[in-house]
């Protein structure tokens, strides 16, 4: 440890992911219904993955913004990175894009994904959801707070 003592810590090494906010041409912002096995709910949340082996942060969001939303972006920006609340217990890294000039396609959902809806919302709508709790995936709030934070302080 930083103060010199030594001891067993035990952590769960997880695999990194990345968070996307896909924003169109009037600032609407993408959200996914997905279904979440460990808690066995349908939340709102934003497009999210893993980062697989040999990707980088960057590849790993447009791979994701593909399969869930089956779009593509011209404009891409990294805005922040940051761990997740449970970091004294688990190792990983969580990328936040936002994409923008978006350009439609066909979405190619993996066999291990529950998407059963997408909408677009302006950010107005989406602290509303906030406080309703029909946005309260931990991850994509961290990310949404990394978005706004950008925006207001450049």
């Amino acid at each position: 440890m930083p103060n010199g003592h030594e001891g067993i810590y035990g952590f769960v090494e997880g695999k990194s992911g990345v968070h996307i906010i896909a924003l169109t041409e009037d600032e609407k912002m993408y959200l996914i219904e997905s279904f979440r096995y460990p808690i066995q709910k349908w939340q709102w949340e934003l497009p999210t993955g893993g980062i697989d082996k040999g990707l980088s942060p960057m590849e790993a969001a447009k791979l994701e913004l593909k399969e869930e939303l089956g779009m593509t972006a011209d404009k891409w920006t990294q805005i922040n990175m940051y761990s997740p609340c449970s970091n004294g217990l688990m190792k990983d890294e969580e990328y936040v894009f936002v994409a923008e000039k978006l350009h439609a396609g066909e979405a190619h959902h993996q066999d291990f994904e529950a998407i059963r809806a997408v909408k677009t919302v302006m950010p107005k709508e989406i602290m509303a959801m906030v406080k309703e709790g029909t946005l309260a995936n931990g991850q994509s709030l961290a990310a949404l707070m990394q978005f706004l934070a950008w925006r207001a302080f450049p």
